[in-house]
């Protein structure tokens, strides 16, 4: 089926170009451009399980974000609303549903690129493998953060109650969809190429690490993300398929 691609970003595009850029597998539907979109950004992930009826109309239950990661310099986000990226190119790959990304941010006269990829498993639908890769042309300071974003639409807000999140080996979210009484569960599994400590323990959904960077060395994130809404999709079992997904490594999972 071949590949659809685009060079360059305009942010009055975000909303049409998540859409042509849907990543889904049946039960899971994933949109947003950037690892560093929020919703705001139109960034979702969405049960297709779950319909929600607001004001008439039915729509898919967006829940928690688990893709969502920034790479910050002296407190700015780097994201287009902060600075415009010096380029940009983005791909998906119609044969073996995988997204791609990479974005270049111009920061004193040093160029940092983040590259990004995704996909879903079409075969265990619960499941969201990802690779996120940061490198700078020069010695820059930044502030690599990622993990569960608990922002959502402020249409299904009333719909989803969290009873636990813990953070040991990986991040766990338990809760509830109350509209459909139905558990809501999310694994946050990762593993990372550098040894910088998480600088932000008190904040369980998410890790913060502060970077000296060096020029050229990539900074790399493998993330194994499991999103579950069915009784039988329990912690449990969740991390028996995570676990395997990591034995088998990122490439040959794709």
């Amino acid at each position: 089926m071949g590949v659809i691609k685009l060079t360059g970003f305009n942010p009055e595009q975000k909303e049409a170009l998540n859409n042509k850029y849907l990543l889904a597998n049946g039960y899971l539907g994933v949109s947003g451009l950037l690892d560093e979109f929020d919703k705001n950004d139109f960034a979702h992930v969405k049960l297709s399980d779950n319909l929600v009826r607001k004001d008439e109309s039915r729509y898919y239950l967006s829940v928690f974000n688990p893709l969502y990661t920034t790479v910050s310099v002296k407190g700015v986000i780097l994201h287009p609303v902060n600075i415009t990226p010096t380029s940009h190119v983005q791909s998906l790959n119609l044969d073996n549903g995988l997204f791609k990304r990479t974005t270049v941010y111009t920061v004193d006269d040093v160029d940092i690129t983040i590259h990004s990829e995704r996909f879903l498993d079409q075969k265990n639908r619960n499941f969201i493998v990802s690779k996120f890769i940061c490198f700078t042309s020069g010695n820059i300071e930044i502030e690599i953060n990622h993990g569960i974003d608990l922002e959502i639409d402020h249409l299904f807000k009333s719909d989803i109650m969290i009873d636990n999140i813990s953070n040991s080996s990986e991040i766990i979210l338990e809760g509830r969809i109350l509209s459909s009484n139905k558990p809501l569960n999310m694994i946050y599994s990762f593993e990372k190429n550098f040894k910088h400590r998480n600088n932000n323990k008190k904040i369980k959904n998410q890790e913060s690490y502060v970077i000296k960077a060096e020029s050229k060395r990539e900074y790399e994130i493998i993330k194994y993300i499991a999103v579950a809404s069915e009784e039988k999709r329990s912690i449990e079992y969740l991390l028996r398929h995570i676990k395997k997904s990591r034995s088998l490594g990122y490439q040959k999972l794709l």
